[in-house]
């Protein structure tokens, strides 16, 4: 009868034990079927992002051409307009230089025409046919 107790007790014990690991095993398979909803979750999730990310990499892409190409199209207008701007540089130059020579004659002109008289003039007018060279200086004047 002792040994039937003690068969019968190891028997349950085992039983025990072995309906004990069963319930570990569904609990690690709830566990790992959650798991896997989170994954799954997770992986769409990832997907998207990352049809995102190339659609957005391909609009950057995009964009960077065009800045590229607009960037070349200001290089090149800014090559454009230095040349214009040493064309006007030099025109400049080349007015200043022509004022700075042409200044004293107009200084000397407003000398010469100070000096007139009003004795001078009277004396043009008496001219009835003034030489052309008068004539043009009257006009100017």
């Amino acid at each position: 009868k002792r040994l039937l107790a003690t068969k019968r007790s190891d028997l349950l014990n085992n039983a025990e034990r072995l309906e004990g690991g069963i319930n570990q095993i569904r609990d690690a398979s709830e566990k790992v079927d959650g798991l896997n909803a989170i994954l799954a979750e997770k992986t769409v999730a990832v997907e998207n992002a990352s049809q995102e990310t190339k659609a957005l990499m391909k609009d950057v892409e995009e964009k960077k051409g065009i800045v590229e190409a607009q960037t070349a199209i200001a290089a090149e207008e800014a090559a454009k307009t230095n040349v214009v701007v040493r064309e006007v540089e030099a025109v400049e130059a080349e007015c200043q230089r022509e004022l700075a020579e042409a200044l004293p004659a107009l200084e000397a002109a407003k000398a010469a025409v100070a000096g007139l008289k009003k004795d001078d003039i009277n004396t043009l007018k008496s001219y009835p046919k003034p030489p052309d060279d008068v004539a043009m200086v009257a006009n100017c004047v």
